[in-house]
């Protein structure tokens, strides 16, 4: 739908307190762009002099979800219970105190009091509302209720256009493809950089590739192996009139359904908008709406050749007798989500949890679960006789791993784990958390936490599990950010901050900015901690080949050569400024144009355990002025002249 905006013709953002708030044009709306709790988030809408948003349109709600959706984020908006009495449906308020019901867009089953702690509203991305704890970190929907603002529905049109094939994106705004060959194949390449659908298949018809389509298994399999997040493949449906099955179709034209590998359920055209496909880190397929960023999956011609790009490794530094050694890549090893089954029947006196996670192909070494109070914040002790949970089977190894958690029914009265929360003489809940982790020696790579409530009921001294829910990963948990796409922005730069792109002189320092991104706005949980830059031009296999590494790894962050200085801006935020002489034999050779290439490892800044960084790589390219080489003298001099005048 269009909206129709009666005000602020221009866009403006303030700076105040810690704030970035952005009008959402024609509005009375206001999007803070930092992640707060919803009292937080109240306490900045009255700092600046507005309300946490009350909605009370249909026009509104869509002006708002529109904005959102560009950002891909969900938001806090102003509905609060005032008690908890009636729940979960009941003393629902404004905190601006508008009356509320005058319009309500809950999604389906919400409000629903999920973990008796969900009592303030959150905008979701397809526009419904969901009720959620208020201690979740989110951006923030302000209004200015002093502005007296009508928002209005465009009429929708009664003419349904046509369904077109995809069309390609303006190259000018995409960031340049870092192309990575998967291993075991000859003909397919992920691209690290995260693009919307449309952005992906534009840059693969750019780059002379096809985004992928997949027509067997073992493609699937080999490409699963290469990718470390759900990434775009080449599927798409042509049209949307036999939704969610029908009309599906590969971007090159090859034939469908040769091989398909659907998820459990899908496709299910979730919010009406998942018309592209996604290949999830399980090797699964997923319809998915195509304005999600994600890394794309590139397919080449059938000639298997690899494309003559670099391939970005760590690279060494000079020789030295005194400097640290490189540090080797440690690649996140990934653990799925978790399903179970429940054994012995709906009502025994004791039965047991069969738990299982799927787990990355990479690991080799065992893998470990540990049991957890809720939301894992206390580490209890596996096998104690006295708990009502326990862990009493574990399979470790990573091709089979699954787990059982013991219930005790014996246990239940007098529990000394923390796991029980009574509800009524003989109901209530055992709510816990497991953590599963992946190993490489003594090294946690990678873990995943699950929570579980399940509900009891003791009455005629019958044990009965039912309503069992598992909580995966919510949106604050440091796994969550683990398993989604970081990437580092690189730019030339003056004092951290970006500069517009110019060629180099021979006597002038190339100075860049490397700064983490992420397309949810979580790239303030992590800084840079170690990284190499390569600045090199022309081919390696032929004579004009240059290479200069300026920066490299070290075992405790990053060695830079004599003349090159490197620096993090200070209390602000994770940029690495770096700047450095383009060495003297890129201008003999006579090259206009470098490439800068690297890798860096992201730490995760978090309370929890200390787990791998991330590995990701950058690249950009340079253009150089004043390269001289095979001019002779005097056309050397007639040049320099000219630039004068």
């Amino acid at each position: 739908m269009k909206i129709f905006y009666s005000l602020f013709p221009l866009l403006f953002v303030k700076h105040l307190a810690n704030a970035i708030v952005t009008n959402i044009d024609g509005t009375p709306f206001y999007i803070d762009s930092t992640a707060r709790k919803w009292d937080d988030c109240n306490a900045e809408a009255n700092s600046l002099g507005y309300e946490l948003a009350s909605i009370t349109s249909a026009a509104e709600n869509e002006a708002i979800k529109n904005e959102i959706s560009t950002v891909s984020t969900v938001v806090w908006i102003g509905g609060y219970q005032t008690n908890h009495t009636d729940e979960p449906g009941g003393n629902w308020a404004w905190i601006d105190g508008s009356t509320w019901g005058v319009y309500t867009n809950w999604n389906n089953g919400e409000p629903n009091d999920a973990f008796a702690s969900e009592h303030h509203t959150e905008l979701l991305l397809d526009g419904t509302w969901n009720d959620m704890d208020k201690n979740k970190k989110k951006p923030c929907i302000y209004k200015d209720t002093s502005l007296n603002v009508v928002v209005t529905l465009a009429p929708v049109s009664t003419t349904s256009s046509p369904t077109l094939s995809p069309t390609l994106a303006p190259t000018s705004s995409r960031t340049p493809a870092v192309l990575i060959p998967i291993g075991g194949t000859s003909n397919f390449l992920r691209d690290s950089v995260a693009r919307s659908w449309d952005d992906c298949n534009a840059e693969a018809n750019s780059l002379g590739y096809e985004l992928a389509s997949i027509t067997s298994a073992a493609e699937n399999e080999a490409i699963k192996d290469g990718i470390n997040t759900n990434s775009w493949i080449g599927g798409y449906q042509t049209n949307h009139t036999d939704e969610p099955g029908g009309n599906w179709a590969w971007i090159d034209g090859s034939t469908w359904g040769v091989y398909t590998n659907w998820n459990n359920g899908e496709p299910n055209d979730a919010f009406a908008s998942e018309h592209h496909t996604e290949l999830l880190l399980d090797g699964t397929w997923n319809d998915m709406d195509k304005n999600k960023k994600k890394p794309c999956v590139y397919r080449m011609s059938e000639t298997g050749l690899i494309p003559n790009s670099p391939t970005l490794s760590p690279t060494l530094s000079p020789t030295s007798s005194h400097t640290p050694s490189p540090t080797n890549n440690i690649k996140i090893w990934e653990v799925g989500p978790s399903t179970y089954s429940l054994e012995g029947g709906n009502n025994h006196y004791d039965g047991y949890l069969e738990v299982q996670n799927q787990i990355g192909s990479s690991v080799t070494k065992d893998v470990t679960v540990q049991l957890f109070d809720y939301n894992c914040i206390n580490g209890k002790d596996n096998k104690n006789s006295t708990n009502a949970v326990t862990i009493f089977h574990v399979d470790p190894s990573p091709s089979t791993f699954d787990y059982s958690l013991n219930i005790s029914q014996a246990n239940i009265g007098d529990d000394t784990g923390g796991f029980v929360f009574s509800t009524g003489p003989s109901t209530g809940d055992l709510k816990f958390c497991t953590r599963v982790s992946t190993w490489e020696g003594s090294v946690q790579v990678a873990f995943r936490e699950t929570n579980f409530i399940l509900r009891f009921n003791l009455a005629l001294n019958m044990f009965s599990l039912y309503n069992i829910q598992i909580e995966e990963n919510d949106s604050d948990s440091f796994v969550t950010e683990v398993n989604t796409t970081f990437s580092i922005d690189v730019y030339q730069c003056d004092n951290f901050v970006e500069t517009t792109s110019h060629a180099i002189e021979q006597n002038e320092n190339l100075v860049i900015c490397l700064e983490p991104t992420h397309p949810d706005g979580k790239a303030n949980v992590v800084h840079i901690s170690n990284f190499n830059i390569k600045i090199f031009a022309g081919s390696s296999t032929s004579s004009n080949y240059v290479e200069y590494n300026p920066v490299w790894f070290s075992t405790s962050g990053w060695v830079n050569n004599a003349i090159t200085t490197v620096s993090e801006r200070p209390n602000v935020d994770n940029i690495i400024m770096i700047s450095t002489p383009v060495i003297a034999q890129f201008f003999v050779q006579d090259h206009t144009l470098i490439r800068v290439a690297g890798n860096c490892f992201l730490e995760f800044n978090s309370a929890k355990e200390h787990v791998a960084p991330q590995f990701v790589q950058y690249g950009i390219e340079v253009g150089l002025e004043g390269a001289m080489a095979g001019k002779g003298c005097l056309k050397s001099l007639i040049s320099k002249a000219v630039k004068m005048f």
